[in-house]
């Protein structure tokens, strides 16, 4: 092939130092716009250490050039490396070149040995465009692999590892990336994988033959979870398949899944995310597509690839909060099968009691003595499930506030997209999409913040900041707040204060303003499009209370009479809409409760937003009420916040 390419003309290969260096310098001289270049780690030392090189990079960029330099750097060469930076455009880091490659504008050059400050004794050199080419891609695609030498610098002098989060939009590359960080295990592996993928996962001779490899070895811990029991437990035989047919007794991987439908509705959100956490070191999420699910890569949307302390740590959280979950619900279901044993074993004492009347009052002593241990056994596990019961409350809010942390990063990079600044510009049906990723991003943040709130009300961790506020400051800041539903609807606020000479009131102003807020926006979804009013008003309200208080007096007895006097401010919220039906208002403030709960109902919510206010007013001191002498002629809550 040499002989061939020499006779050709356009690729030659060289021998001998003085051939390397001639064809170097003149390599050199002709680049005039740009020299690209790799080497392994011997390569800085000569560049540095050979006059002819160095100089000659000088001259390239004394000229206008630009050079591009991939090394691999290391704790030996990374003195000649800052050197090298010195006469380089750029320089980058990659672990693992070996030889090295040269690319001018016309121009190839190539060497397989380089040795340490000494110069090149054998190099391929060509001025083919087809081998030009070629070798461009190659060292482009290093280049896009590679990272900044003064990060891997830092790194080497100062000891740190460098943290990066990376979002992938490539769906094969995010495969290449799951599937290589789960080779890399060395000590615990933990895996979630909704029920949705498993289908395709079933079919990926990759994840069980990554599977088998770390089922080798018995150092390494394997937790795998699932939303669904059905469809992990196929999956489940398909793994003790591989370990068997494998030859192995590894019994280093556990699985878990969700047992019954509620669970599966409670976290339908994770049916869209698959996790991998290695060594609790690094983490790769992927978002799943909701259709075009023929392969695991086809489904994949994109994906965040992290070694971030704060972000892996998030998704260790999630992961670790889910699998004790499902081992406090299997808990829960062992103590539940011992409580039916425990009233079957009690129903055929009873049974066999009532056969026995001759002797009932002997038998009776005995029966009272055998029904107090049991309820003593069932007042204990009574509070064993109070105590599960606050358990999954706590829970779901430490969930809740855990499932914002993903959103923030979503939410982020979806702003940027928005702001044709950040990324470039995007075309109207792009900015459409990205419009509603961001409306429903912003729909999820508020779920998350009603499920907080309820949970925190129903745990008795809801706290108040009070202080004194201006009631026309609180109207003003809620009409604010409404002014593009107003606009939008084409509706009118009217506002009304009667609270005589008193204009403040001890609160906490945010959840005041929350209460308001969230009453008027229930009003606006049922008022007219055009004459839609809504009326909100506040007034004082006394109620006074008579004390007797006896006092003596040498003597004599007097009684004194004093009026205690407790003022509260009542607001009331009142519109023009169709109204609600006297057999539903008992039924507003219940959590969930929606009025038309049909397919194709108009009004969407969760059924939290009542809930919420009657918790804020109440932990106020005050109440809510719904007027019913006005259910037929539109809506009036009212609501009552004491003054002091």
């Amino acid at each position: 092939m040499a002989d061939v390419a020499i006779e050709d003309g356009r690729t030659k290969i060289l021998y001998g130092v003085e051939n390397a260096l001639s064809y170097g310098k003149k390599f050199m001289d002709n680049a005039k716009v740009k020299m690209d270049i790799t080497y392994d780690h011997h390569g800085p030392s000569i560049v540095i250490k050979i006059p002819l090189y160095y100089e000659g990079y000088k001259d390239i960029l004394k000229r206008g050039g630009k050079i591009r330099c991939i090394t691999e750097i290391n704790k030996d060469n990374k003195d000649y490396c800052k050197e090298l930076l010195n006469i380089v455009s750029e320089l980058r880091h990659l672990d693992g070149l070996k030889g090295g490659i040269a690319i001018n504008e016309s121009e190839y050059m190539a060497t397989t040995v380089l040795k340490e400050e000494q110069p090149l004794t054998e190099v391929i050199y060509s001025n083919a465009k087809e081998v030009v080419s070629q070798n461009q891609y190659i060292f482009d695609t290093f280049w896009n692999n590679a990272i900044p030498a003064i990060k891997k610098i830092k790194e080497i002098e100062e000891g740190v590892e460098i943290e990066f989060v990376e979002v992938i939009d490539d769906a094969l590359k995010a495969r290449d990336i799951y599937f290589n960080i789960l080779t890399s295990t060395r000590k615990e592996l933990l895996l979630f994988i909704p029920s949705s993928i498993i289908p395709l996962i079933k079919n990926e001779n990759k994840f069980f033959s990554v599977i088998k490899s770390l089922c080798k070895n018995d150092s390494i811990q394997i937790n795998l979870l699932s939303n669904s029991k059905a469809e992990i437990d196929i999956l489940s035989k398909q793994i003790n398949k591989t370990i068997v047919s494998n030859e192995s007794t590894s019994s280093n991987i556990k699985i878990r899944a969700f047992e019954k439908k509620e669970e599966e509705e409670e976290f339908k959100s994770l049916e869209t995310i698959v996790i991998a956490i290695v060594d609790k070191k690094i983490s790769i999420v992927i978002d799943l597509k909701s259709n075009n699910m023929n392969s695991f890569t086809n489904s994949i949307a994109f994906s965040i690839y992290s070694n971030n302390k704060t972000i892996v740590s998030s998704y260790i959280y999630i992961f670790e909060s889910l699998w004790k979950y499902i081992n406090l619900f299997l808990q829960f279901k062992d103590i539940n099968k011992k409580l039916k044993f425990q009233e079957i074993d009690l129903e055929k004492k009873l049974e066999l009691k009532t056969h026995h009347l001759l002797k009932v009052n002997e038998n009776l002593i005995k029966l009272n003595n055998e029904f107090k241990d049991k309820e003593n056994t069932f007042k204990k596990t009574n509070e064993e499930l109070l105590r599960i019961d606050r358990s999954k409350n706590e829970f779901i809010s430490m969930i809740s506030h855990e499932l914002r942390t993903p959103l923030v990063p979503i939410k982020a990079y979806t702003e940027m997209l928005l702001k044709e600044s950040s990324f470039g510009s995007i075309n109207e049906k792009q900015k459409k999409a990205l419009k509603s990723i961001y409306r429903n991003i912003k729909k999820q943040e508020t779920l998350v913040e009603d499920i907080l709130d309820c949970t925190k009300l129903e745990m008795g961790q809801f706290s108040l900041i009070k202080k004194d506020v201006s009631i026309s400051d609180l109207f003003s800041n809620v009409v604010n707040d409404c002014k593009s539903m107003i606009g939008e609807k084409q509706i009118s606020i009217i506002t009304e204060l009667n609270t005589k000479t008193i204009n403040k009131i001890y609160c906490d102003e945010k959840r005041v303003e929350q209460v308001l807020l969230n009453l008027i926006k229930n009003s606006f979804d049922f008022v007219p499009q055009k004459d839609g009013k809504i009326m909100l008003m506040a007034e004082l309200e006394q109620k006074e209370e008579e004390e007797l208080n006896i006092v003596f007096e040498k003597d004599k007895n007097h009684i004194i009479k004093n009026i205690k006097n407790d003022s509260y401010i009542k607001f009331t919220i009142k519109d023009n809409g169709p109204g609600i039906p006297l057999d539903k208002i008992g039924n507003l403030f219940k959590k969930f409760y929606q009025m038309d709960t049909s397919a194709t109902r108009k009004h969407t919510g969760t059924g939290l937003g009542l809930v919420i206010c009657k918790g804020i007013v109440e932990a106020h001191g005050g109440r809510i009420w719904i007027d019913k002498n006005t259910f037929s002629t539109g809506v009036c809550i009212k609501f009552t916040i004491p003054i002091n």
